[in-house]
């Protein structure tokens, strides 16, 4: 039961990593404003920041799945980096926040900070959930070897 459990866990981290890089990949396309003049997306000069932050989630995530694959709990590494993608990713959105409150007042209201907080949430979420997942070993099968009779 303890094994399902920890399944259950290790599930839910892998798919909220990759649901949170999916809300930070939508960011991009939302409004970030209250213009609708600006149209959809990040304003210009914030592109590669968001682009950057995207990449991180992506990179977390896959991080998570990938030391899944090897039978276990994932791995300090990939705890590591999904939570290392999530803080950086949570940092660009302060920062570009902070940026917008000085500079441009008009581009605090609007749904693509929602968006990208909200990812970068997940993905730190994934990270403390493979945390708490206990260690569990799937069990490899081996072939059986059949002794050939002269």
């Amino acid at each position: 039961m303890e094994e399902r459990g920890a399944r259950w866990l290790i599930g839910a981290a892998r798919a909220s990593a990759w649901i949170g890089a999916f809300m930070v990949f939508w960011s991009q396309n939302v409004q970030w404003g209250n213009d609708p003049d600006s149209g959809v997306g990040p304003p210009l000069q914030w592109k590669r920041e968001v682009t950057g932050a995207m990449l991180l989630a992506l990179v977390a995530a896959a991080a998570l799945t990938i030391s899944w694959l090897r039978g276990r709990r994932p791995g300090a590494l990939g705890r590591t980096l999904c939570a290392a993608g999530g803080v950086a990713v949570l940092l660009i959105a302060w920062m570009l926040r902070r940026d917008a409150m000085v500079d441009f007042p008009h581009l605090v209201q609007g749904p693509g900070w929602r968006w990208l907080l909200a990812g970068g949430g997940l993905v730190l979420a994934a990270a403390s959930l493979s945390l708490a997942a206990p260690a569990v070993v799937r069990k490899k099968t081996r072939p059986t070897k059949t002794r050939r009779r002269g």
